[in-house]
């Protein structure tokens, strides 16, 4: 037989709270079941539980959570009725007869942020890792990646000193999914373009403050989108119904790089002086009101960090020739300085109202912004060839003649992302109806000129003919010690030559993501109990992607147009070759000739005659063009329709989980739809043989831009069944789990 909780009529209910008995907040994923085992559950958000199926009489009910004292309680049920008992625990840590109020704030947050993380693991069907915001709520930096870095398991990408994406299972970033409360956050990076790593979350703009826990889940269930192989990162954000009251903190914190500690203002990240000691502070504000029916949080969080990254970078030649047998001839070392300023903001409002005690209505509203600022100055000396190396031993001491570049480079890289997450939560008995929807788009950009005032690059100015003398001072390290023995002195900006250079950046990205699901859950009993779970979901994500950069070049054709255009705007921040300890010495004894970038953008903001659009002005303007407005372009849809069944069976120590998802993809890629090389001829517009692209600008926008772009859509189904086998080695251990996750079986692509 099969009979579902809500309609029985001769069990009774138990419901109830489990609440922290130190401080009067109410304590999610509790353990809470009757003495004898034949019943248990686990407590919700706000700490609420209910047994249902109880035989009438006199049951005892108790409460475990890793890091308390079990609670129990005696609860006369009758049949067809209801009985509510609360149950408060205690930490273990805390004398039995002696609540510490002060332990919440000096010692026991960590301690219980951890038994959280524990019990979320426990009472996970999945290989999990969860980590409670009572451990990393002190980080002030607030890039979320910061800390998943301390989870087994978790491989982060940096670029420049900054965590962008991050690895799962050793699987690539656009493998893992990372959600917000278990829907799909969007995240744009302007540098990804259409490659295959767009798809890979950027933590740039992800602020972890407005965070209760962080879920890394490693396999996957019939209940998860099934585009993340290697598993799925969930951001879940605190919520006022957890609280038993109003909740009021603040924290202002300030930030120094411990290579540039100084209370003034000094150079860095650009040739301006800043203040490096940087200021910070969250502010959190909740509260519940008509009598617990509605509770709100707000969390403000700002946060600025001045960092600097620094490293050697030497290339090798391992190609010996019979005049020269070395096995290994250092050919070029580059000396790499960049500083950088990270601003990160976010606004998180959440709102949870019980529009009847069966409903709930939810509303979530996130907002994160950053920019980053990141001067990258480089140094390199290139020898003229592998026989222009002198040293017996060179990679402990050579002598070589050669050129030398300095290429300093701005990137200023705002983002932002709105995000708006409406939900419903039904109950009724044993069944629990809930649906989720978000609209979610992020926005990322390059805009040096307008946000900083600063030229992306100044053009790569060159020296050629420098004689240079190279020691190197450890055995492993990247320490040289550089010293110029010959040529145009470094110092010198009138000798290095200029290649055109970039005025701003072009480089855009948007992500759009809006979703829907609805899911239903209730238990049975067919001689176990089982509890089932069914949903569908809808979801189409957009992306776009946008790099002009090469309409974005010009060529300087002012007052001293030539060798030495930049000598009258040398940077007045010094190159450090120190900071990855190197040295670099002119021939003068004075600084490296750098460049200043925030002159040349103040140049060529008063005076936009001096510099040449480098398209119309110079060669190959058709491909130019072409590079610059169409082939760097793309415009991607994806919308996802999926369906899945799952059933979670428990007897004794042992649990087991299956389930089976079906997901419908249907893409859709805007493209350009060009005309024909004859087409272009027969129009009088001269084509490029080997490419097909017209030679002209005017021939470009003809060939791409006279007909309407075209849709290539494309859609393939598949199902991805799934199991789980957990087993319970005692009551207070661990458990093992055997996982199968989504196995791929393909339907014939349509």
């Amino acid at each position: 037989t099969c009979a579902l909780p809500i309609f029985g009529a001769e069990g009774g209910r138990i419901t109830g709270r489990i609440i922290n008995a130190a401080t009067g907040d109410f304590i999610r994923n509790a353990e809470v079941g009757l003495a004898d085992g034949s019943r248990s559950t686990v407590s919700s958000e706000d700490g609420s539980y209910v047994l249902t199926d109880i035989p009438p009489g006199t049951v005892t009910v108790e409460a475990r959570h890793t890091g308390y004292r079990k609670a129990t309680a005696a609860v006369t049920v009758a049949a067809g009725a209801t009985a509510s008992q609360d149950l408060s625990l205690a930490s273990s840590a805390a004398p039995a007869a002696e609540v510490v109020q002060l332990g919440k704030f000096v010692v026991a947050g960590e301690r219980e942020g951890n038994a959280k993380a524990i019990m979320e693991q426990r009472n996970s069907m999945n290989i999990t890792n969860s980590v409670a915001s009572d451990v990393f709520g002190d980080v002030a930096e607030g890039n979320a990646a910061e800390f998943l870095k301390n989870i087994p398991g978790v491989d982060l990408f940096l670029v420049q000193g900054e965590i962008v994406n991050v690895r799962l299972r050793g699987l690539g970033a656009e493998y893992n999914s990372v959600t917000i409360d278990g829907v799909r956050l969007a995240s744009a990076d302007a540098n990804k373009g259409a490659a295959g790593d767009a798809r890979a979350f950027s933590f740039e703009q992800a602020s972890l403050n407005s965070m209760d826990a962080i879920e890394v889940s490693k396999t996957i269930s019939a209940d998860v989108d099934a585009n993340a192989p290697a598993g799925t990162i969930n951001l879940r954000t605190k919520r006022a119904f957890s609280r038993s009251g109003r909740h009021v903190a603040w924290q202002t914190n300030a930030t120094v790089f411990g290579g540039a500690w100084t209370l003034g203002e000094a150079y860095g990240p650009d040739d301006a002086r800043h203040r490096k000691i940087r200021p910070g502070g969250i502010l959190e504000y909740s509260d519940v009101f008509l009598g617990r029916r509605l509770g709100v949080v707000l969390n403000i969080s700002e946060s600025n960090l001045y960092s600097e990254n620094a490293r050697t970078n030497v290339t090798y030649s391992f190609a010996p020739t019979a005049a020269d047998p070395r096995p290994v001839v250092p050919t070029a070392i580059g000396l790499y300085q960049s500083p950088r300023l990270n601003r990160r903001s976010s606004v998180t409002l959440t709102t949870d109202f019980k529009a009847t005690p069966a409903l709930v209505l939810s509303l979530g509203l996130i907002y994160n912004a950053a920019q980053l600022y990141n001067t990258q100055r480089t140094f390199t000396f290139t020898a003229t060839n592998r026989a222009a190396v002198s040293g017996t031993d060179p990679l402990r001491a050579f002598a070589a003649s050669g050129t030398v570049t300095t290429n300093p480079s701005a990137v200023v890289k705002p983002g932002e992302t709105y995000t708006v997450l409406p939900r419903f939560e039904w109950r009724r008995g044993g069944l629990l109806v809930e649906g989720r929807f978000v609209g979610s788009i992020s926005t990322s950009w390059y805009n040096p000129l307008a946000r900083e005032g600063s030229a992306r690059n100044a053009g790569s100015p060159q020296l050629a003919g420098v004689a240079v003398r190279a020691e190197h001072l450890s055995a492993i390290g990247g320490d040289w010690r550089l010293t110029q023995t010959g040529g145009p002195d470094l110092a010198d900006g009138r000798g290095y030559t200029n290649r055109e250079l970039s005025l701003n950046d072009g480089r855009f990205g948007r992500t759009k993501v809006f979703s829907g699901d609805v899911s239903a859950s209730w238990s049975t009993r067919l001689g176990l109990p089982v509890s089932w779970k069914t949903g569908l979901k809808r979801q189409w994500e957009g992306r776009e992607f946008l790099d002009q950069s090469n309409a974005r070049l010009a060529l300087y054709a002012g007052p001293g147009a030539g060798t030495g255009i930049w000598t009258d705007y040398a940077s007045a921040y010094a190159f450090d070759g120190d900071a990855v300890g190197s040295s670099l010495v002119s021939s003068s004894g004075r600084g490296i000739f750098i460049p200043s970038l925030l002159a040349i953008g103040r140049l060529a903001r008063e005076h936009p005659e001096y510099f040449q659009d480098r398209i119309t002005n110079g060669s190959t303007p058709g491909a130019r063009y072409q590079s610059a407005f169409v082939a760097n372009t793309r415009r991607l849809g994806e919308d996802v329709t999926a369906g899945f069944l799952m059933a979670t069976a428990a007897r004794g120590a042992a649990t087991l989980r299956a389930g089976l998802r079906w997901e419908l993809t249907e893409t859709d890629s805007l493209d350009f739809d060009p005309r024909t090389a004859a087409e272009l001829r027969a129009a009088g517009f001269a084509v490029t043989a080997s490419t097909g692209v017209a030679t002209t600008i005017p021939g470009v926008q003809y060939q791409y831009f006279s007909k309407p772009r075209i849709h290539h859509r494309g859609s393939y189904d598949n199902l991805f069944p799934s199991a789980s086998l957990k087993h319970r080695l005692s009551r207070d251990r661990k458990s093992t789990r055997l996982n199968s996750s989504h196995t791929d079986i393909s339907r014939m692509p349509s």
